[in-house]
């Protein structure tokens, strides 16, 4: 029995229609969803916002508002974003979104003068990304991200360091020409610690050369008095008296195998080595509560204060140089619910509070009475004289300003 050439037809069609329909949403459904990108554009001497600024991501297009708001959409992943007016030249903003359906914030501060400005951030963005986005998915990663950026986040330069499979952070500035950067990774051979240490970048040749060896390094800090350099693995602190003319490390300070782990720290201006030690107070058989103090201890190893920012009630890290004599550190509540930042005087006083709502202080420049700080992955200027409160470096674990 032959079939209907007007049933063959209607096959045929449905067929296709089936076809389409599923090819569509194939299609969809490995595009990945867009996120929305907002923020104010503001002009960085006056504060006030700027209208009409073209913000482009390849064929995207936004323009600011008359309150200098703006909002434009973008897959996930490393994107470059490009703000310019008709009056002012154009800044470049590089953002990594991890997480693809969220909102971004991204304020921009246009400068309206001419000429390349110099670098003096150096930013830790965390570990290298997939093509989407999201984080790798291994313990250690390939790669790591390091950038550069102007005073404002501008002109943001993700770094090629080519360091294989390590992580690398803890990003400092060493002269302006030059970076310090830790290195660490899981290495399970001992011939392979080699490839750890202290590592510059020279930001003028790409040059990345090794100054130290044979230690997970985690956290550094420059003395600001002499040319010397403090290097913190996880367990202990080791001093390079020399970063001109580089030596094996001296180590001044070691805690147990179940004396917790070291998570910060700095050379304060009093020439003492302030650092975080993170506790882990066992509670039971299987549970412990990590609450983390700030202790401090001489270059030589010897005078040690382990409690110098300590108490029973909140958690301690993250301590950096401020004003004078000032430390800036983060006080948290042990639930990591309220984080606040203070400081305090290294030779008397109490401590005072500095800002609400903020994980670690990155630079206090008292002349222009602005504050850099890290709050919920991203880094903040604070202009302290407007109050105006903006995310100008998106996706921010450490950083460092050049002073």
């Amino acid at each position: 029995m032959k079939t209907p050439k007007r049933i063959l037809l209607i096959l045929h069609i449905l067929g296709w229609s089936f076809a389409s329909l599923l090819f569509l949403a194939l299609d969809r459904r490995q595009q990945p969803s867009l996120v929305v990108i907002t923020g104010t554009v503001l002009d960085p001497d006056s504060m006030k916002p700027l209208a009409g600024v073209e913000v482009v991501w390849k064929s995207q297009k936004a323009y600011s508002d008359k309150t200098g708001h703006y909002e434009i959409r973008v897959p996930p992943g490393v994107r470059e974003l490009s703000f310019s007016a008709s009056d002012r030249p154009a800044v470049r903003k590089v953002l990594i979104i991890r997480q693809p359906g969220l909102q971004v914030n991204q304020d921009v501060l246009l400068p309206n003068s001419s000429g390349t400005p110099r670098k003096v951030l150096a930013l830790d963005r965390g570990s290298r990304l997939s093509p989407h986005g999201k984080d790798l998915e291994s313990d250690v990663a390939a790669d790591s991200t390091l950038s550069l950026a102007d005073e404002y986040g501008n002109h943001d330069q993700l770094l090629t360091l080519n360091i294989g499979k390590t992580r690398v952070h803890s990003p400092i500035w060493l002269n302006a020409n030059t970076i310090l950067f830790g290195k660490e990774g899981v290495l399970h051979h001992r011939e392979n610690w080699r490839l750890l240490g202290v590592f510059q970048f020279q930001t003028t040749s790409g040059r990345v050369q090794q100054v130290a060896s044979e230690i997970g390094a985690h956290f550094l800090s420059k003395s600001p008095q002499k040319d010397a350099l403090i290097v913190a693995d996880q367990k202990n602190l080791h001093i390079m008296d020399s970063l001109t003319d580089p030596a094996s490390l001296r180590r001044i300070f070691g805690l147990g195998p179940n004396q917790g782990f070291l998570l910060s720290v700095v050379w304060g201006p009093d020439d003492r080595i302030y650092f975080t030690v993170d506790d882990s107070i066992q509670l039971d058989e299987r549970h412990y509560l990590s609450k983390s103090r700030i202790a401090s201890i001489k270059p030589d190893g010897t005078d040690l204060k382990p409690e110098w920012a300590s108490d029973s009630q909140y958690s301690y890290r993250y301590p950096v140089r401020g004003e004078g004599k000032e430390i800036i550190f983060c006080r948290f509540t042990l639930d990591g619910k309220e984080q606040t930042l203070w400081s305090k005087n290294t030779d008397k006083g109490s401590p005072k509070k500095v800002l609400d709502s903020a994980l670690r202080a990155v630079y206090s420049d008292s002349k222009a009475s602005r504050l850099y700080y890290i709050y919920q992955q991203n880094l903040h200027l604070r202009d302290l004289k407007s109050g105006a409160d903006l995310v100008i470096v998106n996706s921010v674990k450490e950083a460092d300003y050049l002073q």
